[in-house]
């Protein structure tokens, strides 16, 4: 099952530019009687896409400043954004079993 989600999390990853869906792993581990899978993703924004965030503003300056695409970006926000939980949805999707998310990360 674990295979199985990260292909469909691979398939369903929002994609701007690849970067996302190239940091998806998947591993397998055997604790005796029990075998757990998890999939995840590296990206130092993944949590943001999938969880979304509310407004982000300077707290130590004037401006937020980070790259796009290589380039230098200065604003006074960034917009609050709706979270995409691809990575639930792919686990949802792959399970026999109904999955509940009880308490998601911040």
């Amino acid at each position: 099952m674990t295979r199985q989600t990260s292909a469909i999390a691979k398939a369903t990853v929002p994609v701007d530019t690849g970067r996302l869906k190239n940091t998806h792993r998947e591993d397998v581990f055997d604790e005796g009687s029990l075998l757990r899978g998890r999939v995840w993703a590296t990206a130092d924004y993944a949590l943001s896409v999938h969880q979304g965030h509310k407004e982000i503003v300077p707290v130590n300056g004037n401006y937020l400043v980070f790259r796009v695409g290589g380039r230098l970006v200065y604003a006074k926000r960034v917009k609050a954004t709706k979270g995409n939980p691809w990575l639930v949805n792919a686990l949802k999707t792959a399970s026999p079993w109904p999955v509940v998310v009880l308490d998601p990360p911040r």
